[in-house]
């Protein structure tokens, strides 16, 4: 942000200086509430980033423990056939 200081060399110039001050004044107000909406903006995002990251996180978990009870599962349906094998092979 730029700050423009006028000094006021006589009274003449009085009456510019105050126009020209509040001109600035409304700029730099503008430009503030500009950043601030931008900021507003910008937080809404992150907080979406961060409720799409947590949903990603459960998801992950919920594939996780899926995958752990279909191996689980193979598992054991290839122990039985292995156990199956051997008694159907020793029994000839």
């Amino acid at each position: 942000m730029i700050y423009i200081i006028f000094a006021v060399s006589s009274r003449e110039n009085d009456r510019e200086c105050v126009l020209l001050n509040a001109f600035m004044y409304l700029l730099i107000k503008k430009n503030m509430n500009r950043l601030q909406t931008r900021n507003e903006i910008l937080k809404g995002q992150r907080n979406r980033a961060y409720a799409g990251l947590h949903a990603t996180r459960e998801e992950l978990e919920r594939v996780k423990a899926s995958n752990g009870n279909l191996l689980l599962m193979f598992s054991l349906v290839g122990l039985s056939m292995f156990v199956l094998s051997i008694y159907l092979c020793s029994n000839e």
